[in-house]
């Protein structure tokens, strides 16, 4: 199972009913996940989840992500440097 696995410090799970909850160093016990929330010690059973989410880092998205907001921030600059009059040739 994903958390067995990767044992990640935090997860985000939506239950049956729709509510959403995010739990901190979450476990599993016998047929339910348990762990922390900001209300205290938590407890789901897995018949109640509809999803389980783990946040992952991702390499070429982050890299991608930045290029792209140098990209907009360098295109940006240019179109103000160009409106300027003393760059009409």
């Amino acid at each position: 199972m994903l958390i067995a696995d990767e044992r990640p410090s935090e997860i985000r799970i939506t239950l049956a009913d729709g509510s959403v909850r995010m739990i901190r160093s979450p476990q599993i016990v016998s047929d339910s996940i348990v762990g922390s929330t900001e209300f205290g010690l938590t407890r789901a059973a897995a018949m109640d989840l509809r999803t389980v989410e783990v946040r992952r880092f991702n390499v070429l998205r982050t890299a991608g992500l930045v290029a792209a907001h140098v990209g907009l921030v360098l295109g940006v600059s240019a179109l103000v440097i160009y409106a300027l009059p003393h760059y009409h040739w």
